[in-house]
């Protein structure tokens, strides 16, 4: 895949060179996968086999493609703008993102290496996030209703979720999992000094990524996790900075559909500025009289960004599930019976914003959440009115659009700010996309501002640091001291790298002292990465949920061992490590016996159901109360009680059960 992309950028994109080159052949490979992921998987053929023909057939596919001759599509307008000077970073930038970008690796590296020995911990990921991801392995199709009990999330685009599960079928195991969220970092930060390298910004706004990554709410739910809003993020900014770079060509603004289609079907709260920037392209390329801008722009989005919308139309008749949708005659019906409140609720509540928003913010964005919110709110305002192209313009306008749209989106608050902390992050994309866009705006500035700028990013990294966490592992979890500095002098040595050489002019038909550096260091990486695989992967495997500090370690642990089980559920829903490592254990919450039936009936019933699984988890939940009988559980001799304590009880169910305690 990655061979063919290449070959593809080369073919419309020839001139095209460092960080923004790199990044349409990472897009164009994305989108390969992805495509061909679910192409196979509306079909029933989401399995490795299928996995691995297509994408060889896919990649083949590109490379002959790219190896004909050259198109008129390939725009002299793209050549031309990427064949401008490069405007360095000036050294103090260079050096402070260069920090700052150490600090935050450094703490993701203690998350990761937490994540590598104890598995995935973060409440969304263990709920849902996983669990998908298992389901779409197992089923080998990705077309079926994926939860019962949770239409909310089951409903949404699950793009991350199906790299998750393409990972998990190449390896056979869920061991790469927790470094997917790095690799969507690093996206973000090539982003970032791709869309400011040209204009002496690159390293500010590499500073401005890595503040974003180091907020509390973002730190305690990415690094080593399955949370997809920094996905979202990286793919929206990259659409920027590809939109940006080409100026329109044809070429270049189908990869940034592609990017963009990705970012909405990975977080559908990226869709306010998607939608934005769709408008604004189409206007653009419809007053310069150029409708193949538009063609390719349109096409490539519902390409990448369309089909978990088709999804829901077959599954449940309404592309949009969230919502009831009246068109003419046609009633389309809501499929999800849970609402949750918008922030916008409370626009005009003071005591809200007085009493609770200082510490919604705190809790999500750290003691610096006021220095952010200035940047944000008044960086970005501040940058649509100095930037002077209508593309440039178009960014802020898209970028605030999606800060506003925060405001209205459901569950973003409640009556107790319960949600609204935890939830501050479904403006992770936009946030993501603004604070680098105020640094690209500030090219030209007064070096007073431009340093203002920087030290406020740099103070912000530097107090998140030591920020508390409250999403149940510590900001510098216990057991990670070795990894995180090895990981973060390499990530620093990359850094330093790519700012002092990744942007010289190219020599034809050479390598360039800096590309010699940037491979040799790659090869490094390899090798080390070959050398140290199979132990932290056997450590992973052995260690896996046993000692998590989880509720349910017990439960967990004791599942570790078993494999190729049919295993039933009620109570709980954070039930992703019941499925192992190889994803080879069938997790189900089974529905319970229905009508009115008498006591007895109703607990032979459920005892009927049960005896079909081979183990039966009985989770304890403050707001769901278990269904299953479980004092009959206890009476019956053909259920051992492996694990009992306050959290939950796992049976191993030994025959048909007797109903003999009922």
């Amino acid at each position: 895949v990655g061979f063919g992309a290449w070959r593809v950028r080369v073919r419309i994109l020839p001139e095209w060179s460092g960080a923004t080159a790199r990044l349409v052949e990472v897009v164009i490979g994305l989108a390969t996968i992805v495509v061909v992921a679910e192409l196979i998987g509306a079909v029933g053929l989401f399995n490795r086999v299928g996995l691995v023909i297509t994408t060889i057939v896919a990649s083949g596919a590109l490379t002959a493609v790219a190896g004909r001759g050259r198109h008129a599509w390939t725009s002299t307008v793209a050549t031309a703008t990427n064949g401008e000077a490069t405007t360095r970073s000036p050294r103090f930038d260079v050096v402070a993102a260069s920090l700052g970008v150490a600090v935050v690796a450094a703490q993701w590296s203690a998350k990761v290496n937490f994540a590598l020995v104890n598995g995935m911990t973060h409440f969304d990921t263990v709920w849902y996030h996983g669990p998908y991801a298992a389901r779409f392995v197992q089923r080998g199709s990705l077309l079926g209703e994926l939860d019962r009990s949770d239409p909310l999330h089951a409903f949404a685009g699950h793009t991350s979720e199906l790299l998750h599960a393409v990972v998990a079928l190449c390896f056979g195991s869920d061991v790469l999992s927790p470094l997917l969220g790095v690799g969507w970092a690093a996206l973000a930060l090539l982003a970032a000094w791709g869309l400011g390298r040209r204009r002496g910004t690159g390293a500010l706004c590499v500073l401005g990524g890595a503040c974003v990554l180091s907020l509390p709410m973002v730190e305690a739910t990415h690094p080593g996790q399955g949370s997809n809003d920094i996905a979202a993020g990286a793919l929206l900014l990259s659409t920027i900075v590809v939109l940006l770079e080409g100026h329109l060509a044809v070429a270049s603004t189908t990869i940034a559909g592609l990017a963009a289609g990705l970012a909405v079907s990975t977080k559908v709260t990226s869709g306010a500025p998607i939608a934005v920037l769709s408008l604004g392209v189409l206007a653009l390329a419809s007053r310069q009289g150029r409708p193949c801008v538009a063609a390719g722009w349109c096409l490539a989005l519902v390409t990448t960004g369309s089909y978990w919308f088709i999804r829901n139309a077959i599954v449940a008749h309404n592309p949009l599930p969230f919502y009831t949708f009246h068109v003419g005659p046609i009633t389309l019906p809501s499929a999800v019976d849970r609402r949750g409140d918008p922030v916008s609720r409370y626009l005009f509540h003071g005591a809200f914003w007085r009493d609770e928003s200082p510490g919604i913010l705190r809790f999500a964005w750290g003691d610096l959440w006021w220095l952010v919110l200035l940047l944000l709110v008044g960086g970005t305002a501040y940058g649509i009115w100095r930037v002077r192209p209508a593309m440039e313009r178009l960014v802020g306008v898209a970028l605030l659009a999606g800060l506003v749209a925060y405001l209205f989106t459901p569950w973003t608050a409640d009556g107790r700010g319960y949600l609204t902390r935890y939830n501050v992050r479904y403006a992770i994309p936009s946030i993501l996309g603004s604070l680098v866009f105020v640094a690209f705006a500030l090219a030209g500035e007064r070096i007073s501002v431009r340093r203002a700028v920087l030290l406020s990013l740099f103070a912000v990294i530097t107090v998140n640091i030591i920020a508390k966490h409250h999403e149940g592992i510590p900001a510098w979890p216990a057991g990670a001291p070795v990894a995180a500095p090895i990981a973060a002098t390499v990530i620093l040595l990359a850094v330093v790298v790519v700012f002092a050489f990744g942007d010289r002019p190219r020599m034809p038909r050479t390598l360039d002292q800096g590309q010699w550096a940037v491979g040799l260091l790659a090869v490094t990486v390899s090798i080390a990465v070959l050398l140290g695989g199979w132990p932290v992967q056997r450590r992973y495997v052995d260690h896996r949920y046993r000692h998590a500090g989880l509720d349910l370690d017990r439960v967990n642990s004791a599942l570790q061992a078993v494999h190729g089980a049919h295993i039933a559920f009620d109570g709980s829903n954070l039930t992703y490590p019941f499925f192992n490592s190889d994803f080879s254990n069938r997790v189900t919450n089974p529905r319970g016996p229905h009508g009115d039936l008498g006591p007895l009936d109703y607990c032979r019933a459920w005892l009927d159901i049960l005896s079909s699984y081979q183990y039966v988890a009985v989770l304890h939940h403050p707001y769901i109360p278990p269904s299953v009988p479980v004092v009959a559980l206890d009476g019956d001799h053909l259920a051992t009680k492996i694990v009992a304590d306050d959290h939950g009880r796992l049976y191993r169910i030994d025959g048909h059960l007797t109903g003999n305690a009922c």
